[in-house]
């Protein structure tokens, strides 16, 4: 990494006060990303090993499928094994199971990078905005009020036009070269 901690949580924290968002951090004990899903989606961590359970419920009904997507030759039932017990990172394979179990598309946001958009509904129930931190940290991002308040529950995708447009940052910010939006749409 290019920065030190401080400078890359101070740049990360610039880069989305430009877009109008700040990053509430969850706790980075290897549920980190069911912990994001599960503070945006209920407004707190706690119920995280339902998501878990949620995600590994879907990957096991669908297996002949996401077998396919499964890294390094790995058996899709030692997969799902590993998956269940608490700590075990959540990645792309979780992130588009409860994006179809739970009708919802997600944005994640990368320090200087590409934004990611996984979208599988034209009509999602939400729409969950994270951060991605150096590849090992996930945590979410919510919307920044006027008042320097925090709104945790909505934040519009309309702001992000199309269905798998382009990401504009706000002018000024320097990530007008490095913003193209990549989308995952099984």
């Amino acid at each position: 990494n290019k920065y030190s901690s401080y400078e890359y949580k101070k740049k990360f924290d610039e880069q989305m006060d430009a877009l109008g968002l700040r990053i509430l951090e969850v706790g980075g004990d290897g549920n980190c990303f069911f912990r994001s899903l599960c503070d945006q989606l209920e407004g707190s961590e706690n119920n995280h090993s339902f998501y878990r359970d949620l995600a590994c419920n879907y990957i096991e009904q669908n297996k002949d499928f996401i077998k396919f997507f499964i890294e390094d030759d790995q058996n899709i039932d030692n997969y799902i094994h590993n998956m269940r017990k608490n700590g075990s990172w959540g990645g792309y394979i979780e992130i588009y199971s409860l994006s179809m179990s739970l009708n919802i598309n997600f944005y994640i946001f990368l320090l200087e990078r590409t934004l990611y958009i996984v979208k599988n509904h034209d009509l999602p129930k939400r729409n969950v905005f994270l951060s991605y931190h150096e590849g090992q940290h996930y945590n979410y991002a919510t919307r920044i009020n006027l008042d320097n308040s925090q709104t945790q529950t909505l934040i519009r995708a309309e702001t992000i036009p199309g269905p798998c447009a382009c990401f504009y940052p706000a002018s000024g910010t320097g990530l007008a070269s490095t913003s193209v939006t990549v989308c995952w749409r099984w």
